[in-house]
Formats: structure tokens, sequence, C-alpha cells
């Protein structure tokens, strides 16, 4: 992948198409924490691309390219999308911080020539869903719908896999 691949699939992301109501994750019996939703925390994923300028391969002007794409993308889902509200509680504004940390990272292993975990959950967001979360063990925790007739599987926070039951 290159970065305008990156920038066309940012692009035509169908944010949340595929999410379920928020309440989903209120329904979870696991520890887990939020991934990332502003510049300024960590990466959960330390060590997928190179962090020391010296080391940095990339262009930092395609990378601002690709946060203004995320940024532009992100205008459709709105102030506070109905999958999103739960009484007074609106993560509208957490799943476009979460959305744009992960653009602005999946850039950084792209322009690294490093595609990692943030080019993986980048792809989740563009197939509709919101990886939201991380558990203690390293897994992702995705909001998504699930036809009952499908079995979700997920291994080391970067394959999805989706099969039928039957």
């Amino acid at each position: 992948m290159d970065i305008e691949a990156l920038i066309e699939q940012i692009e035509n992301t169908d944010w949340l198409s595929q999410a379920e109501h928020i309440l989903a994750i209120s329904q979870l019996q696991i520890e887990w924490d939020w991934l990332p939703s502003s510049r300024d925390q960590s990466d959960p994923f330390e060590g997928t691309y190179p962090t020391k300028p010296d080391k940095q391969i990339y262009d930092k002007e395609a990378e601002k390219m690709v946060y203004k794409a995320a940024l532009r993308s992100l205008r459709s889902v709105g102030k506070a999308h109905p999958k999103l509200v739960d009484g007074p509680h609106n993560y509208t504004e957490a799943m476009k911080g979460s959305a744009l940390f992960a653009c602005k990272h999946a850039a950084k292993e792209v322009l690294s020539n490093q595609p990692g975990k943030w080019v993986a959950i980048l792809a989740l967001y563009h197939t509709g869903m919101w990886p939201c979360g991380i558990t203690q063990i390293g897994e992702l925790v995705i909001l998504v719908l699930v036809n009952p007739n499908w079995t979700l599987l997920l291994e080391n926070s970067q394959t999805l896999q989706v099969t039928d039951r039957y």
C-alpha cells in the first residue's frame, strides 16, 4: 500500500455502517481500555515504526495530507451519531479522535514502509466497524453488528476473519 491508496481508503470509508450501538460495549465481561483518541496519547502498540526523527524515512507533508483527508471524511459522521449516543453520553468525538489517531499512525506505518497494526485497524474502520479498545492481552475490542450466522475471529490484533457458522 502506498500513501495515495491509504488516502483513497480513508476518503471511501463508510464510518460506522457496520457498528453496533454503543450499549453493546457495556455488556462486555472483560477488562479493556479505550484506544487513543487524542494525539497526545501514547501508541499502545509502541515500536511498530521508527520513532526517532533521524530514523524516519517518510515525508511529514504526506502524513498531513492523510490527516486532512481523514478530517474531511469524518465530517459525514456528524456531531452526535445515533449509534454513539447513550442518554447524556455522546461518544462521537471519541470515535472521531480514535479514527484520526489510527489514520495518523497508519500513515506513519505506510510512509516508513512498515505496515502493521494501525493499517489493519484502519481497514476495520473502512469496513464500517469501530475498533474502540484493547484488552489487557492485546486483543482489539470492536463495535460491530454481528449477523447471528457469522463467527468473528480476532487473532493478535491484526486478523479479522468472518466465517459462516453453517
